[in-house]
């Protein structure tokens, strides 16, 4: 089809949809600075050159202003640029402070300052220390579970680990750590002592706390029908996001296989959607917000924003609406790409890791996809439930459009579901929002005005829950592992953006629409189908998981075979000299090779003694590992001091596997440690019930791999998991390899496994016969790999079914 001649080309249409961008100068200056802080990130130049060159270009601007404007305005980009790259090369250098410290210090004692609390858990706490005096620097730091310790207190800490991570990182990622300005990490074995130091602070998170726990009681005795507290941490959740108000694992599983995990997190939605409603409430029909209004719908927002826990994406969407209120208030028109550039410029220059965060990436790249993808003058056309509807819909896709990619790369899995789940979920959570804040401000005045409004929204969540439930079960709803080389993500948004230019430029559609049918036809078809071709190729690696107890006598060796990538837990065997060598060169390594392991993701070691690592060393020499991942090094031998020094030779990232941490091995299966206690300390075999104790969970599944831990260790384990069914699993590998000593019966009947499998040798170091009478009176099906050989547990993530690989005598 020829163009008319009067027609404009393609570039000229491009240009015209690119000068409204040219003429905002604070979306170019913002642009400039994230391009310095990605270039410090990647290139890690030193903070002081960088610095000096960032005054030089300072002057020469100035320089340049009154003479040349058109040059002073391009070096001032390079200004911002430079000033970006300086920030964050002195955010993710250690000071020198930092690094005369040695790779590792003990100290019987240490003050510090709490400078933030990032989680509490049964097992412990973990948080953000101030080490001055000491040196100039902050620590991630592991705590016992009590006392609770807030912001702002001072600790005294006693029997504290220092690490300072090497070049490639220990514990935390130094990465990650090095990007929020923290170069050491740290774990205290006691609080002795707690003080408030900032006791404003101090008494503002606790206030906080407990105004959130008396919420969620307004809400729970509000709600009517069985399992109210269910509802009301959902709605909760609705309102100030789960992190607030904890939601069950099984409805946080549902929303993020459905893709709409999004609304249970505090984010820009909710800040939005309470800004307009209190200006519209203060401003009613007049142009200027008055200055009272200001200062009420600041002080709404500022609470709610407490309330809610400040993040990324609360704060730029604080930051969006301090610049919509100024608009407002000065009577100026509100300009969405401008307020989005300045917060982002804001919040980048407070803190420069805000750019890697990833609630800062989703929530500025879907405000910023809603955004182009809604056509200029579209809604002026329309109106009603069409117009409402058109909005919902251009809005998830182009949400979705800028937000996959970077939900890809952080969780290697594709959300298909998430565009039709949320076309359903978004306008419910909206209600739900309304609906929530109404029926907390009603109970807080008298509880049965809020009974009416929580049994609407148990409706609404019901209709929601079963809307998430429907599309996450849909077949190619998660497509995963996914894992993309970077010129994919370059094509994509190349893609999304030409997608975006043809939605917002009426020429373009009309040159677009104007194509022969026959084309557009063939087109789409192609696209889709080499779009289920790649779906059907991404998912052709079955979403199962293996998992090989391999027989290694008297030691402990499992490979993980998960959706994505494979890992082993513990690779000790016989530590009797020379046998070790042996298992390794006959069963291990040959093992490996039948299952076609080229690399492992990860070596996770439950502690140190030689039973579980002596292998570690010749196997990292041998298969390509990307990770090794510590338990306690007490009791460390020499077979624990050779997996060190083959882990730096090699060049492999080596961190501390402590309680809370997890990793991800699918779209649904993750390993995490449950154990040992940061507090715990034991009176009988501190090594071995110190070991770290590991949950595998693959959809409905559950394996736990409770290491060499004792009677007293399944005890201390008990006492921080008392919930029924907290340590509940399908599969069990019997704790210290079926020892008399441990497999107590309190330990067996709450993790009620089906199957027990016990890695032991033969003769005189099998399972004693009280330990396999417990597993006959509670009905377990005993699997032994001096008799079964080698055992394997397949799980389609509904059941799992175990098999042995030989029948021995023992």
């Amino acid at each position: 089809m020829t163009r008319p001649p009067d027609a404009p080309g393609w570039w000229p249409l491009l240009r015209a949809e690119a000068q409204p961008l040219l003429q905002r100068p604070l979306v170019w200056l913002t642009v400039a600075l994230l391009l310095g802080i990605v270039w410090a990130d990647g290139f890690r130049p030193p903070p002081l050159p960088v610095t000096l060159t960032c005054v030089a270009a300072v002057l020469l601007t100035a320089c340049a202003l009154g003479r040349a404007p058109r040059v002073a305005s391009r070096l001032l980009l390079l200004c911002v640029f430079l000033l970006g790259g300086a920030l964050h090369a002195w955010r993710i250098t250690p000071n020198p402070d930092v690094r005369a410290l040695p790779t590792q210090l003990k100290l019987p004692e240490l003050e510090a300052h709490v400078c933030s609390v990032e989680r509490r858990a049964p097992w412990g706490q973990s948080v953000v220390l101030d080490l001055k005096p000491l040196v100039r620097g902050r620590a991630h730091c592991s705590l016992p579970a009590e006392p609770l310790v807030h912001g702002g207190d001072v600790l005294a800490l006693e029997d504290v680990t220092l690490t300072c991570p090497g070049p490639r990182g220990h514990g935390v990622k130094r990465e990650d750590m090095a990007r929020r300005g923290i170069h050491i990490e740290g774990r205290a074995e006691t609080i002795a002592e707690v003080r408030a130091g900032q006791p404003w602070r101090a008494g503002l998170e606790e206030r906080l706390e407990r105004w959130r726990e008396r919420l969620l009681d307004v809400l729970t005795r509000a709600t009517p029908g069985a399992t109210p507290e269910t509802y009301a941490s959902l709605l909760a959740s609705m309102v100030y996001g789960m992190h607030a108000a904890p939601v069950p694992d099984g409805i946080e599983a549902l929303f993020r296989g459905s893709g709409t995990i999004h609304l249970l997190v505090a984010s820009g939605s909710q800040v939005t959607i309470i800004a307009f409603s209190l200006i519209f409430l203060v401003r009613g029909t007049r142009r200027v917000l008055p200055l009272w209004g200001l200062v009420v719908v600041t002080a709404g927002l500022l609470v709610f924003a407490l309330l809610a826990g400040l993040g990324a994406s609360i704060n730029r969407a604080v930051a969006m609406a301090v610049v919509l209120l100024g608009t407002f208030a000065w009577g100026r028109r509100y300009d969405l790409p401008t307020a989005l550039a300045a917060s982002a410029l804001l919040l980048s220059l407070l803190d420069t890791g805000t750019v890697y965060d990833v609630g800062a990436q989703l929530t500025y790249g879907g405000t910023i996809g809603v955004y182009l993808a809604w056509p200029p003058g579209l809604g002026a056309q329309r109106s009603g439930l069409r117009s409402v509807l058109l909005a919902a819909g251009l809005g998830s896709v182009g949400a979705w459009l800028l937000t996959t990619p970077v939900i890809i790369q952080h969780y290697n899995s594709l959300v298909l579901g998430g565009l039709l789940a949320n076309l359903v979920a978004v306008p419910l959570a909206a209600l739900l929002l309304y609906l929530g804040l109404v029926a907390i401000g009603a109970g807080l005045v008298w509880l049965p005005l809020a009974v009416p409004l929580c049994a609407v929204a148990r409706t609404l969540l019901d209709v929601m829950l079963w809307s998430n439930t429907f599309f996450a079960s849909l077949p190619l709803a998660v497509l995963g592992p996914i894992h993309l080389w970077w010129p994919w993500f370059v094509l994509w948004y190349a893609l999304a953006a030409a997608l975006f230019l043809i939605l917002r430029s009426a020429p373009l559609r009309q040159r677009v629409l104007a194509v022969d049918a026959r084309w557009a036809v063939a087109a789409g078809v192609a696209v889709l189908g080499v779009a289920l071709l790649w779906a059907v190729a991404v998912q052709l690696p079955a979403d199962r998981l293996r998992v090989h107890v391999l027989d290694v006598g008297a030691g402990q060796c499992v490979l993980v075979e998960a959706p994505a990538g494979k890992v082993l837990i513990d690779a000790g065997a016989d530590p009797i000299p020379g046998q070790a060598e042996e298992i390794l060169r006959r069963r291990v390594l040959p093992f490996l090779a039948l299952r076609h392991v080229r690399a492992l993701e990860a070596i996770v070691i439950s502690h140190a003694h030689e039973d579980h690592c002596n292998l570690a060393a010749p196997l990292m020499e041998s298969v390509p590992t990307r990770r090794l991942l510590l338990g306690p090094s007490a009791g460390a031998e020499a077979g624990w001091l050779q997996m060190l020094q083959s882990a730096r030779a090699e060049g492999i990232t080596t961190e501390t596997f402590v309680p809370g941490s997890r990793m991800r091995l699918g779209a649904h299966t993750w390993l995490e440690a449950l154990g040992p206690s940061a507090a715990a300390s034991f009176r009988d075999d501190a090594v071995n019930n110190g070991s770290l104790v590991l949950r595998l969970a693959h959809q409905q599944t559950v394996m736990l791999f409770p290491g060499d831990i004792a009677a007293e260790g399944e005890e201390r384990l008990l006492h921080y998991y008392p919930q029924p069914g907290a340590l509940h699993a399908d599969v069990l590998l019997a704790p210290h390899h079926g020892s008399g000593g441990s497999c107590t019966e309190a330990f067996l009947q709450a993790v009620s496994p089906r199957d027990v499998i016990v890695s032991c040798a033969g003769d005189d170091r099998s399972p004693p016969e009280r330990t396999l009478q417990r597993f006959a009176k509670l009905g377990l099906q005993v699997w032994r790999t001096d008799v079964n050989g080698g055992v394997t547990v397949t799980s389609d993530g509904r059941t799992a079914t175990v098999q042995g690989s030989a029948r021995r005598g023992p």
